[in-house]
């Protein structure tokens, strides 16, 4: 029999997760962070499936892991900046969202992104011109509102 490949293991813990079953799902990312550490999907996952068992702080640290060996890797400096802002870290996720977009500034997960932190922030400006490069106008607009409407759920310095 074939040995799994990082690409099956990704998936597996993902169905995993998605049933309930983040202890079996930690198992494969562990096994995949041995016998894979140089897949992206490995720091990518793990950090999802950490998320999904509510361990924000975790999930951080284990996408640390991943640029540790995948330095400025846009995906993992995305994906901890959206763990900075569910954990209402609004100075963290913005450093996270700058630095992806900064790196990949067509990328128009990064743009919405950073014009969300921006929203919140204050800067509905810039917000704008952003969303506006990924979004119609009635989305951006609407984007504006909830952004606006969340600034209590964060502390803006």
């Amino acid at each position: 029999m074939k040995p799994a490949s990082p690409e099956t293991l990704q998936l597996t813990a993902r169905v995993l997760a998605a049933k309930g079953d983040t202890a079996r799902a930690g198992y494969i990312l562990d096994r995949m962070l041995q016998e894979f550490p140089n897949y992206l999907g490995t720091y990518t996952e793990g950090a999802e499936v950490l998320l999904i068992d509510g361990r924000n702080a975790e999930a951080i640290k284990w996408l640390n892991r991943g640029l540790e060996r995948f330095p400025n890797q846009p995906m993992l400096v995305n994906n901890r900046g959206m763990c900075h802002l569910l954990a209402a870290d609004l100075p963290a996720a913005t450093v996270d969202f700058n630095a992806a977009y900064a790196i990949d500034p067509n990328d128009a997960e990064y743009v919405a992104n950073l014009a969300l932190v921006k929203a919140i922030a204050g800067d509905e400006t810039a917000a704008k011109e952003l969303w506006s490069r990924v979004l119609p106008e009635a989305e951006v607009q609407r984007n504006i509102e909830i952004a606006t409407k969340s600034r209590p759920n964060f502390s803006i310095k």
